[in-house]
């Protein structure tokens, strides 16, 4: 009696493997798949700032800097964020121009990247630049007052 049970636990480990292997399979693909979504945002953003500066001729652009791109993980929609220098109907005529040149874009990121699928382009201004540069301002304002 005693050998069935312990035959029949050495029958249920042989069927499963071990629980503490899984996890760790997971966590190391998850990490690869991070690894390979984080390589083809950084190429969509260089190939995306290259075709803004050389193959996008609209008259309403301004000064545009392709600051980062996030794509999802089905790697069918990328927000890319730009930062412009400029006031603010630069900005909006610039968001504007990128808007109406997505399609454009999208068509050339295609030829310029292989992916299985080219993903659809959402332009999100980046104002990370302009609030530094205001912290700045007020930070020396500050340090003026102090003297």
């Amino acid at each position: 009696m005693l050998w069935q049970q312990l035959f029949r636990r050495d029958a249920e480990k042989r069927a499963s493997p071990p629980q503490h292997r899984r996890p760790h399979r997971a966590r190391r693909d998850r990490a690869m798949k991070q690894q390979r979504q984080a390589r083809i945002d950084h190429e969509i953003q260089r190939a995306l700032a290259k075709i803004i500066d050389e193959d996008l001729k609209d008259p309403r652009l301004g000064f545009v800097t392709v600051v980062r791109a996030e794509i999802t993980q089905d790697m069918k929609h990328c927000k890319v964020f730009v930062s412009i220098i400029g006031d603010r109907h630069v900005a909006r005529q610039t968001m504007d121009a990128l808007q109406s040149a997505s399609r454009f874009l999208r068509g050339e990121l295609g030829n310029a990247v292989e992916l299985r699928y080219t993903p659809e382009l959402t332009f999100v201004e980046d104002r990370t630049t302009e609030r530094a540069i205001a912290l700045h301002k007020t930070l020396e304002r500050a340090k003026v007052i102090d003297e």
